[in-house]
């Protein structure tokens, strides 16, 4: 098929039933390669074809998809792969439009029974995105305001199917990190206010339909309500979002979400160490040689909560107060070391 003949296909081309699917993939496998690289005798790329290859392509995928035939798809886009890699490199295409590709490749390699090639395909965009993403990031940012999100959001829920992909075929220690990215990509949404858009966008619909056909003091006394209900949702909002945000953040340093066992025992150490400061420096503890070593001792006696009794703190209202503080760390602290083990041992 000629350049000008395949032109006027792709342009004209509508994938109106699978017959017309099945006739684009032939299509698509005997010409693609004549515009890219991989043709022995070629020599330029054809960025006009290959754009419309990959804009056909993903109609057709998509199309797949929702009948629940990927095994049918999985030709198209390991044909594409390489050619949205390209086209992207070269910024022909956003990293949206071949993050798209990505999650329908990783769907259809898990489809046709290649667990394992779709876990290790997850595992090479996250590290794309990691070593990339300010650069990924500031691209996203001048295509669309909700670009960003959606990429991250995206990201995390190829990290959710690539764990339970893991689940299936017993990859426990792959599962466990692929939980971790996880729950970094959702902290990355979280400070991207993913959703406070939507919420805009909601509130600005339900106002037109609730008050586009009323009176004109109607209309003045809803769009009052409206914005009131529209701040008080705003406000409601973010301190959803600062709320896990604080939650993850804490849950990250202290635990690594469950997967870094050492940055609890890292954790309880530093307590210790600086509860026994706080005791040799301001004197809270009732004994007759007042040392570093002994207040490192009842700090740790009192983290364990052992309480043997031979030392104790001073007999007043803020030294028993710092001890219980210290004591009250020390049981959540050894509950989450426990449940982390439990956890990994569990696995």
């Amino acid at each position: 098929m000629g350049r000008k003949e395949l032109l006027n296909y792709l342009k004209g081309f509508h994938a109106n039933d699978l017959k017309q699917i099945e006739e684009f993939k032939e299509v698509l496998v005997k010409n693609i390669n004549v515009y890219t690289d991989t043709y022995p005798y070629s020599k330029n790329k054809d960025d006009e074809i290959l754009l419309l290859f990959t804009k056909r392509a993903r109609l057709c995928g998509g199309i797949l998809s929702e009948l629940n035939k990927l095994q049918e798809a999985a030709p198209l886009y390991n044909k594409m792969q390489i050619v949205i890699s390209d086209l992207y490199n070269r910024d022909k295409v956003d990293y949206h439009e071949k993050n798209s590709f990505d999650v329908m490749q990783v769907k259809c390699l898990a489809e046709t029974g290649k667990k394992r090639k779709a876990i290790n395909l997850v595992w090479q965009i996250f590290n794309d995105f990691r070593h990339k993403k300010k650069e990924i990031v500031e691209k996203l940012e001048k295509s669309y305001p909700r670009a960003v999100a959606d990429c991250l959001l995206s990201l995390k829920s190829l990290c959710r199917f690539a764990r339970s992909l893991c689940n299936q075929i017993g990859l426990t220690k792959e599962s466990g990190e692929f939980y971790y990215r996880e729950r970094l990509l959702e902290r990355f949404t979280l400070r991207r206010g993913a959703i406070d858009d939507r919420i805009d966008s909601d509130l600005r619909n339900e106002h037109k339909a609730q008050f586009s056909d009323s009176a004109p003091m109607t209309i003045y006394l809803g769009s009052f309500l409206n914005e009131i209900q529209g701040w008080w949702k705003r406000i409601k909002f973010r301190l959803s979002v600062c709320g896990k945000l604080i939650f993850n953040w804490g849950s990250f340093v202290l635990w690594g979400y469950g997967e870094r066992v050492w940055r609890i025992v890292a954790c309880m150490v530093g307590i210790i160490v600086i509860f026994a400061i706080i005791f040799f420096k301001f004197k809270f503890i009732d004994t007759n040689n007042m040392s570093l070593w002994n207040c490192l001792y009842f700090s740790i006696v009192t983290f364990t909560t052992l309480g043997y009794g031979d030392i104790r703190p001073m007999d007043c209202v803020t030294a028993r107060l710092i001890a219980s503080i210290e004591a009250f760390l020390g049981a959540c602290g050894i509950a989450l070391f426990i449940f982390a083990l439990g956890r990994k041992a569990d696995r």
